[in-house]
């Protein structure tokens, strides 16, 4: 029996639909994510959540579901402003997108959300050291390690801060981050009545800083050093250093005014 090329073209027809028909659902959570952003980006935001939480729902864990739920958090964080709700979808991500970019970014919103809004400090910093642990040497883990740091100064927790801070600077980062690092270290050793070691770390940042309110930051810090450590002669050249616009030249009059009247209260 023969057969005709109809039925013999027929197999081939069926599996060239069913590719197309493949390849539409492959592009249809791409497709439904643009259109929920179009409605986001026109001002229709609870069309726009609809949309995206139709995507959520009906393609769990597919890279449009994953920015579907970065596009629904952080409008409600930044246009709702409702941090709990922002943080629920954040970690909604991070649960169900392993192995996403956007998951990294996710756990660094949660911590800010966590330290910023929710007045969290603990689960911030726990919720940054996770991230560390997902990530190698890089600038953005430099800042989240800085971070960790600066909760625990704020916490009061000044030796746990310091060894953060420490370790910091052992990594070479950034100046944009090494220089805080070295003014937080100069202060917790100050806070600590350790005024000779802190001085290293205040002159670390006039050396090497580009940021005058740094730079300023750290002279004063030296200031109050020379100061406490009864060498008012070095206190005070360091604060006629000080140029007129970089701080107030009253605030600069009376700092050099009390100096003065305390190494002749010494001088005695």
């Amino acid at each position: 029996m023969k057969l005709s090329r109809g039925v013999l073209g027929l197999p081939l027809l069926m599996l060239a639909f069913a590719v197309t028909i493949t390849k539409r659902d492959e592009r249809r959570p791409s497709l439904l994510f643009r259109k929920a952003q179009l409605l986001e980006r026109s001002g229709s935001l609870q069309q726009a959540a609809r949309a995206y939480n139709r995507l959520i729902s009906q393609y769990p864990g597919t890279p449009a579901a994953c920015r579907a739920l970065w596009e629904l958090a952080s409008m409600e964080y930044s246009v709702i402003q409702d941090a709990e709700k922002a943080v629920g979808l954040f970690h909604n991500l991070v649960d169900s997108c392993r192995g996403e970019e956007l998951v990294g970014h996710a756990m660094l919103m949660i911590a800010d959300i966590y330290e910023l809004d929710l007045r969290d400090l603990e689960q911030s910093n726990q919720i940054r050291r996770e991230y560390l642990e997902l990530v190698s040497d890089s600038e953005r883990s430099h800042e989240t390690l800085f971070k960790i740091g600066d909760v625990l100064f704020k916490q009061g927790k000044y030796v746990e801060a310091q060894a953060y801070f420490e370790h910091l600077l052992e990594l070479e980062p950034e100046e944009e981050i090494a220089t805080p690092a070295n003014l937080r270290i100069g202060t917790i050793l100050q806070i600590g009545q350790d005024y000779d070691r802190s001085i290293p770390y205040f002159y670390s940042v006039i050396e090497r800083s580009r940021s005058p309110e740094f730079r300023l930051q750290a002279r004063l810090g030296l200031i109050e050093s020379y100061e406490l450590l009864d060498k008012l002669s070095r206190s005070l050249e360091i604060a006629r250093e000080i140029r007129p616009d970089e701080y107030p030249a009253q605030l600069k009059n009376d700092m050099l005014m009390r100096l003065s009247q305390k190494k002749k209260h010494f001088a005695r």
